[in-house]
């Protein structure tokens, strides 16, 4: 949290007057302990932000499912709360989440070609390591990041009209 924080303070000490235009504050991936600090969040990035804003808008992105196992962080079935969570906990005030979306991740899983990556990466030193577990989730992660990307510049919704 402290680099978070100095990066805030320079931006607070260095914002003009008046305030920062709108601000988005953007969540993606998997967020299994947001519920144990979303008060740090709240008092050390959106308050700061959002009295500094004309506007502050919350964005995510995270997967649909029930559990996780990760060798990496050592979770076994461990429970996952879901995107309905997450809104509920960052939309204080209500209607502070501008726009959210939920990948349900065994389709993503099931339609990405993670053999490919693999192939492309044989030689990093990440998956020789860590092995092809942590390499989906790095990919799991980009898309995510990606998606949110997509909500905040408003790209999202242009995807998803219908072509003329």
């Amino acid at each position: 949290m402290r680099p978070v924080s100095l990066a805030l303070t320079w931006i607070l000490a260095h914002a003009a007057t008046p305030p920062l235009g709108r601000v988005a504050v953007c969540f993606f991936g998997v967020n299994r302990s947001l519920n144990r600090t979303v008060d740090s969040v709240e008092r050390h990035v959106l308050a700061p932000l959002a009295a500094a804003s004309s506007r502050l808008d919350v964005f995510f992105h995270t997967y649909s499912l029930a559990t996780i196992t990760s060798a990496w962080s050592g979770e076994r079935a461990a429970a996952v709360p879901g995107a309905v969570e997450m809104l509920r906990l960052l939309d204080e005030p209500p209607g502070r989440v501008r726009q959210w979306a939920a990948t349900n991740q065994r389709r993503f899983d099931e339609e990405t070609d993670y053999r490919a990556y693999y192939a492309f990466a044989a030689d990093a030193t990440t998956v020789r390591r860590q092995g092809r577990a942590v390499a989906r989730n790095v990919l799991r992660a980009l898309h995510s990041l990606r998606e949110v990307t997509l909500l905040w510049t408003g790209e999202a919704a242009a995807a998803a009209r219908p072509a003329s």
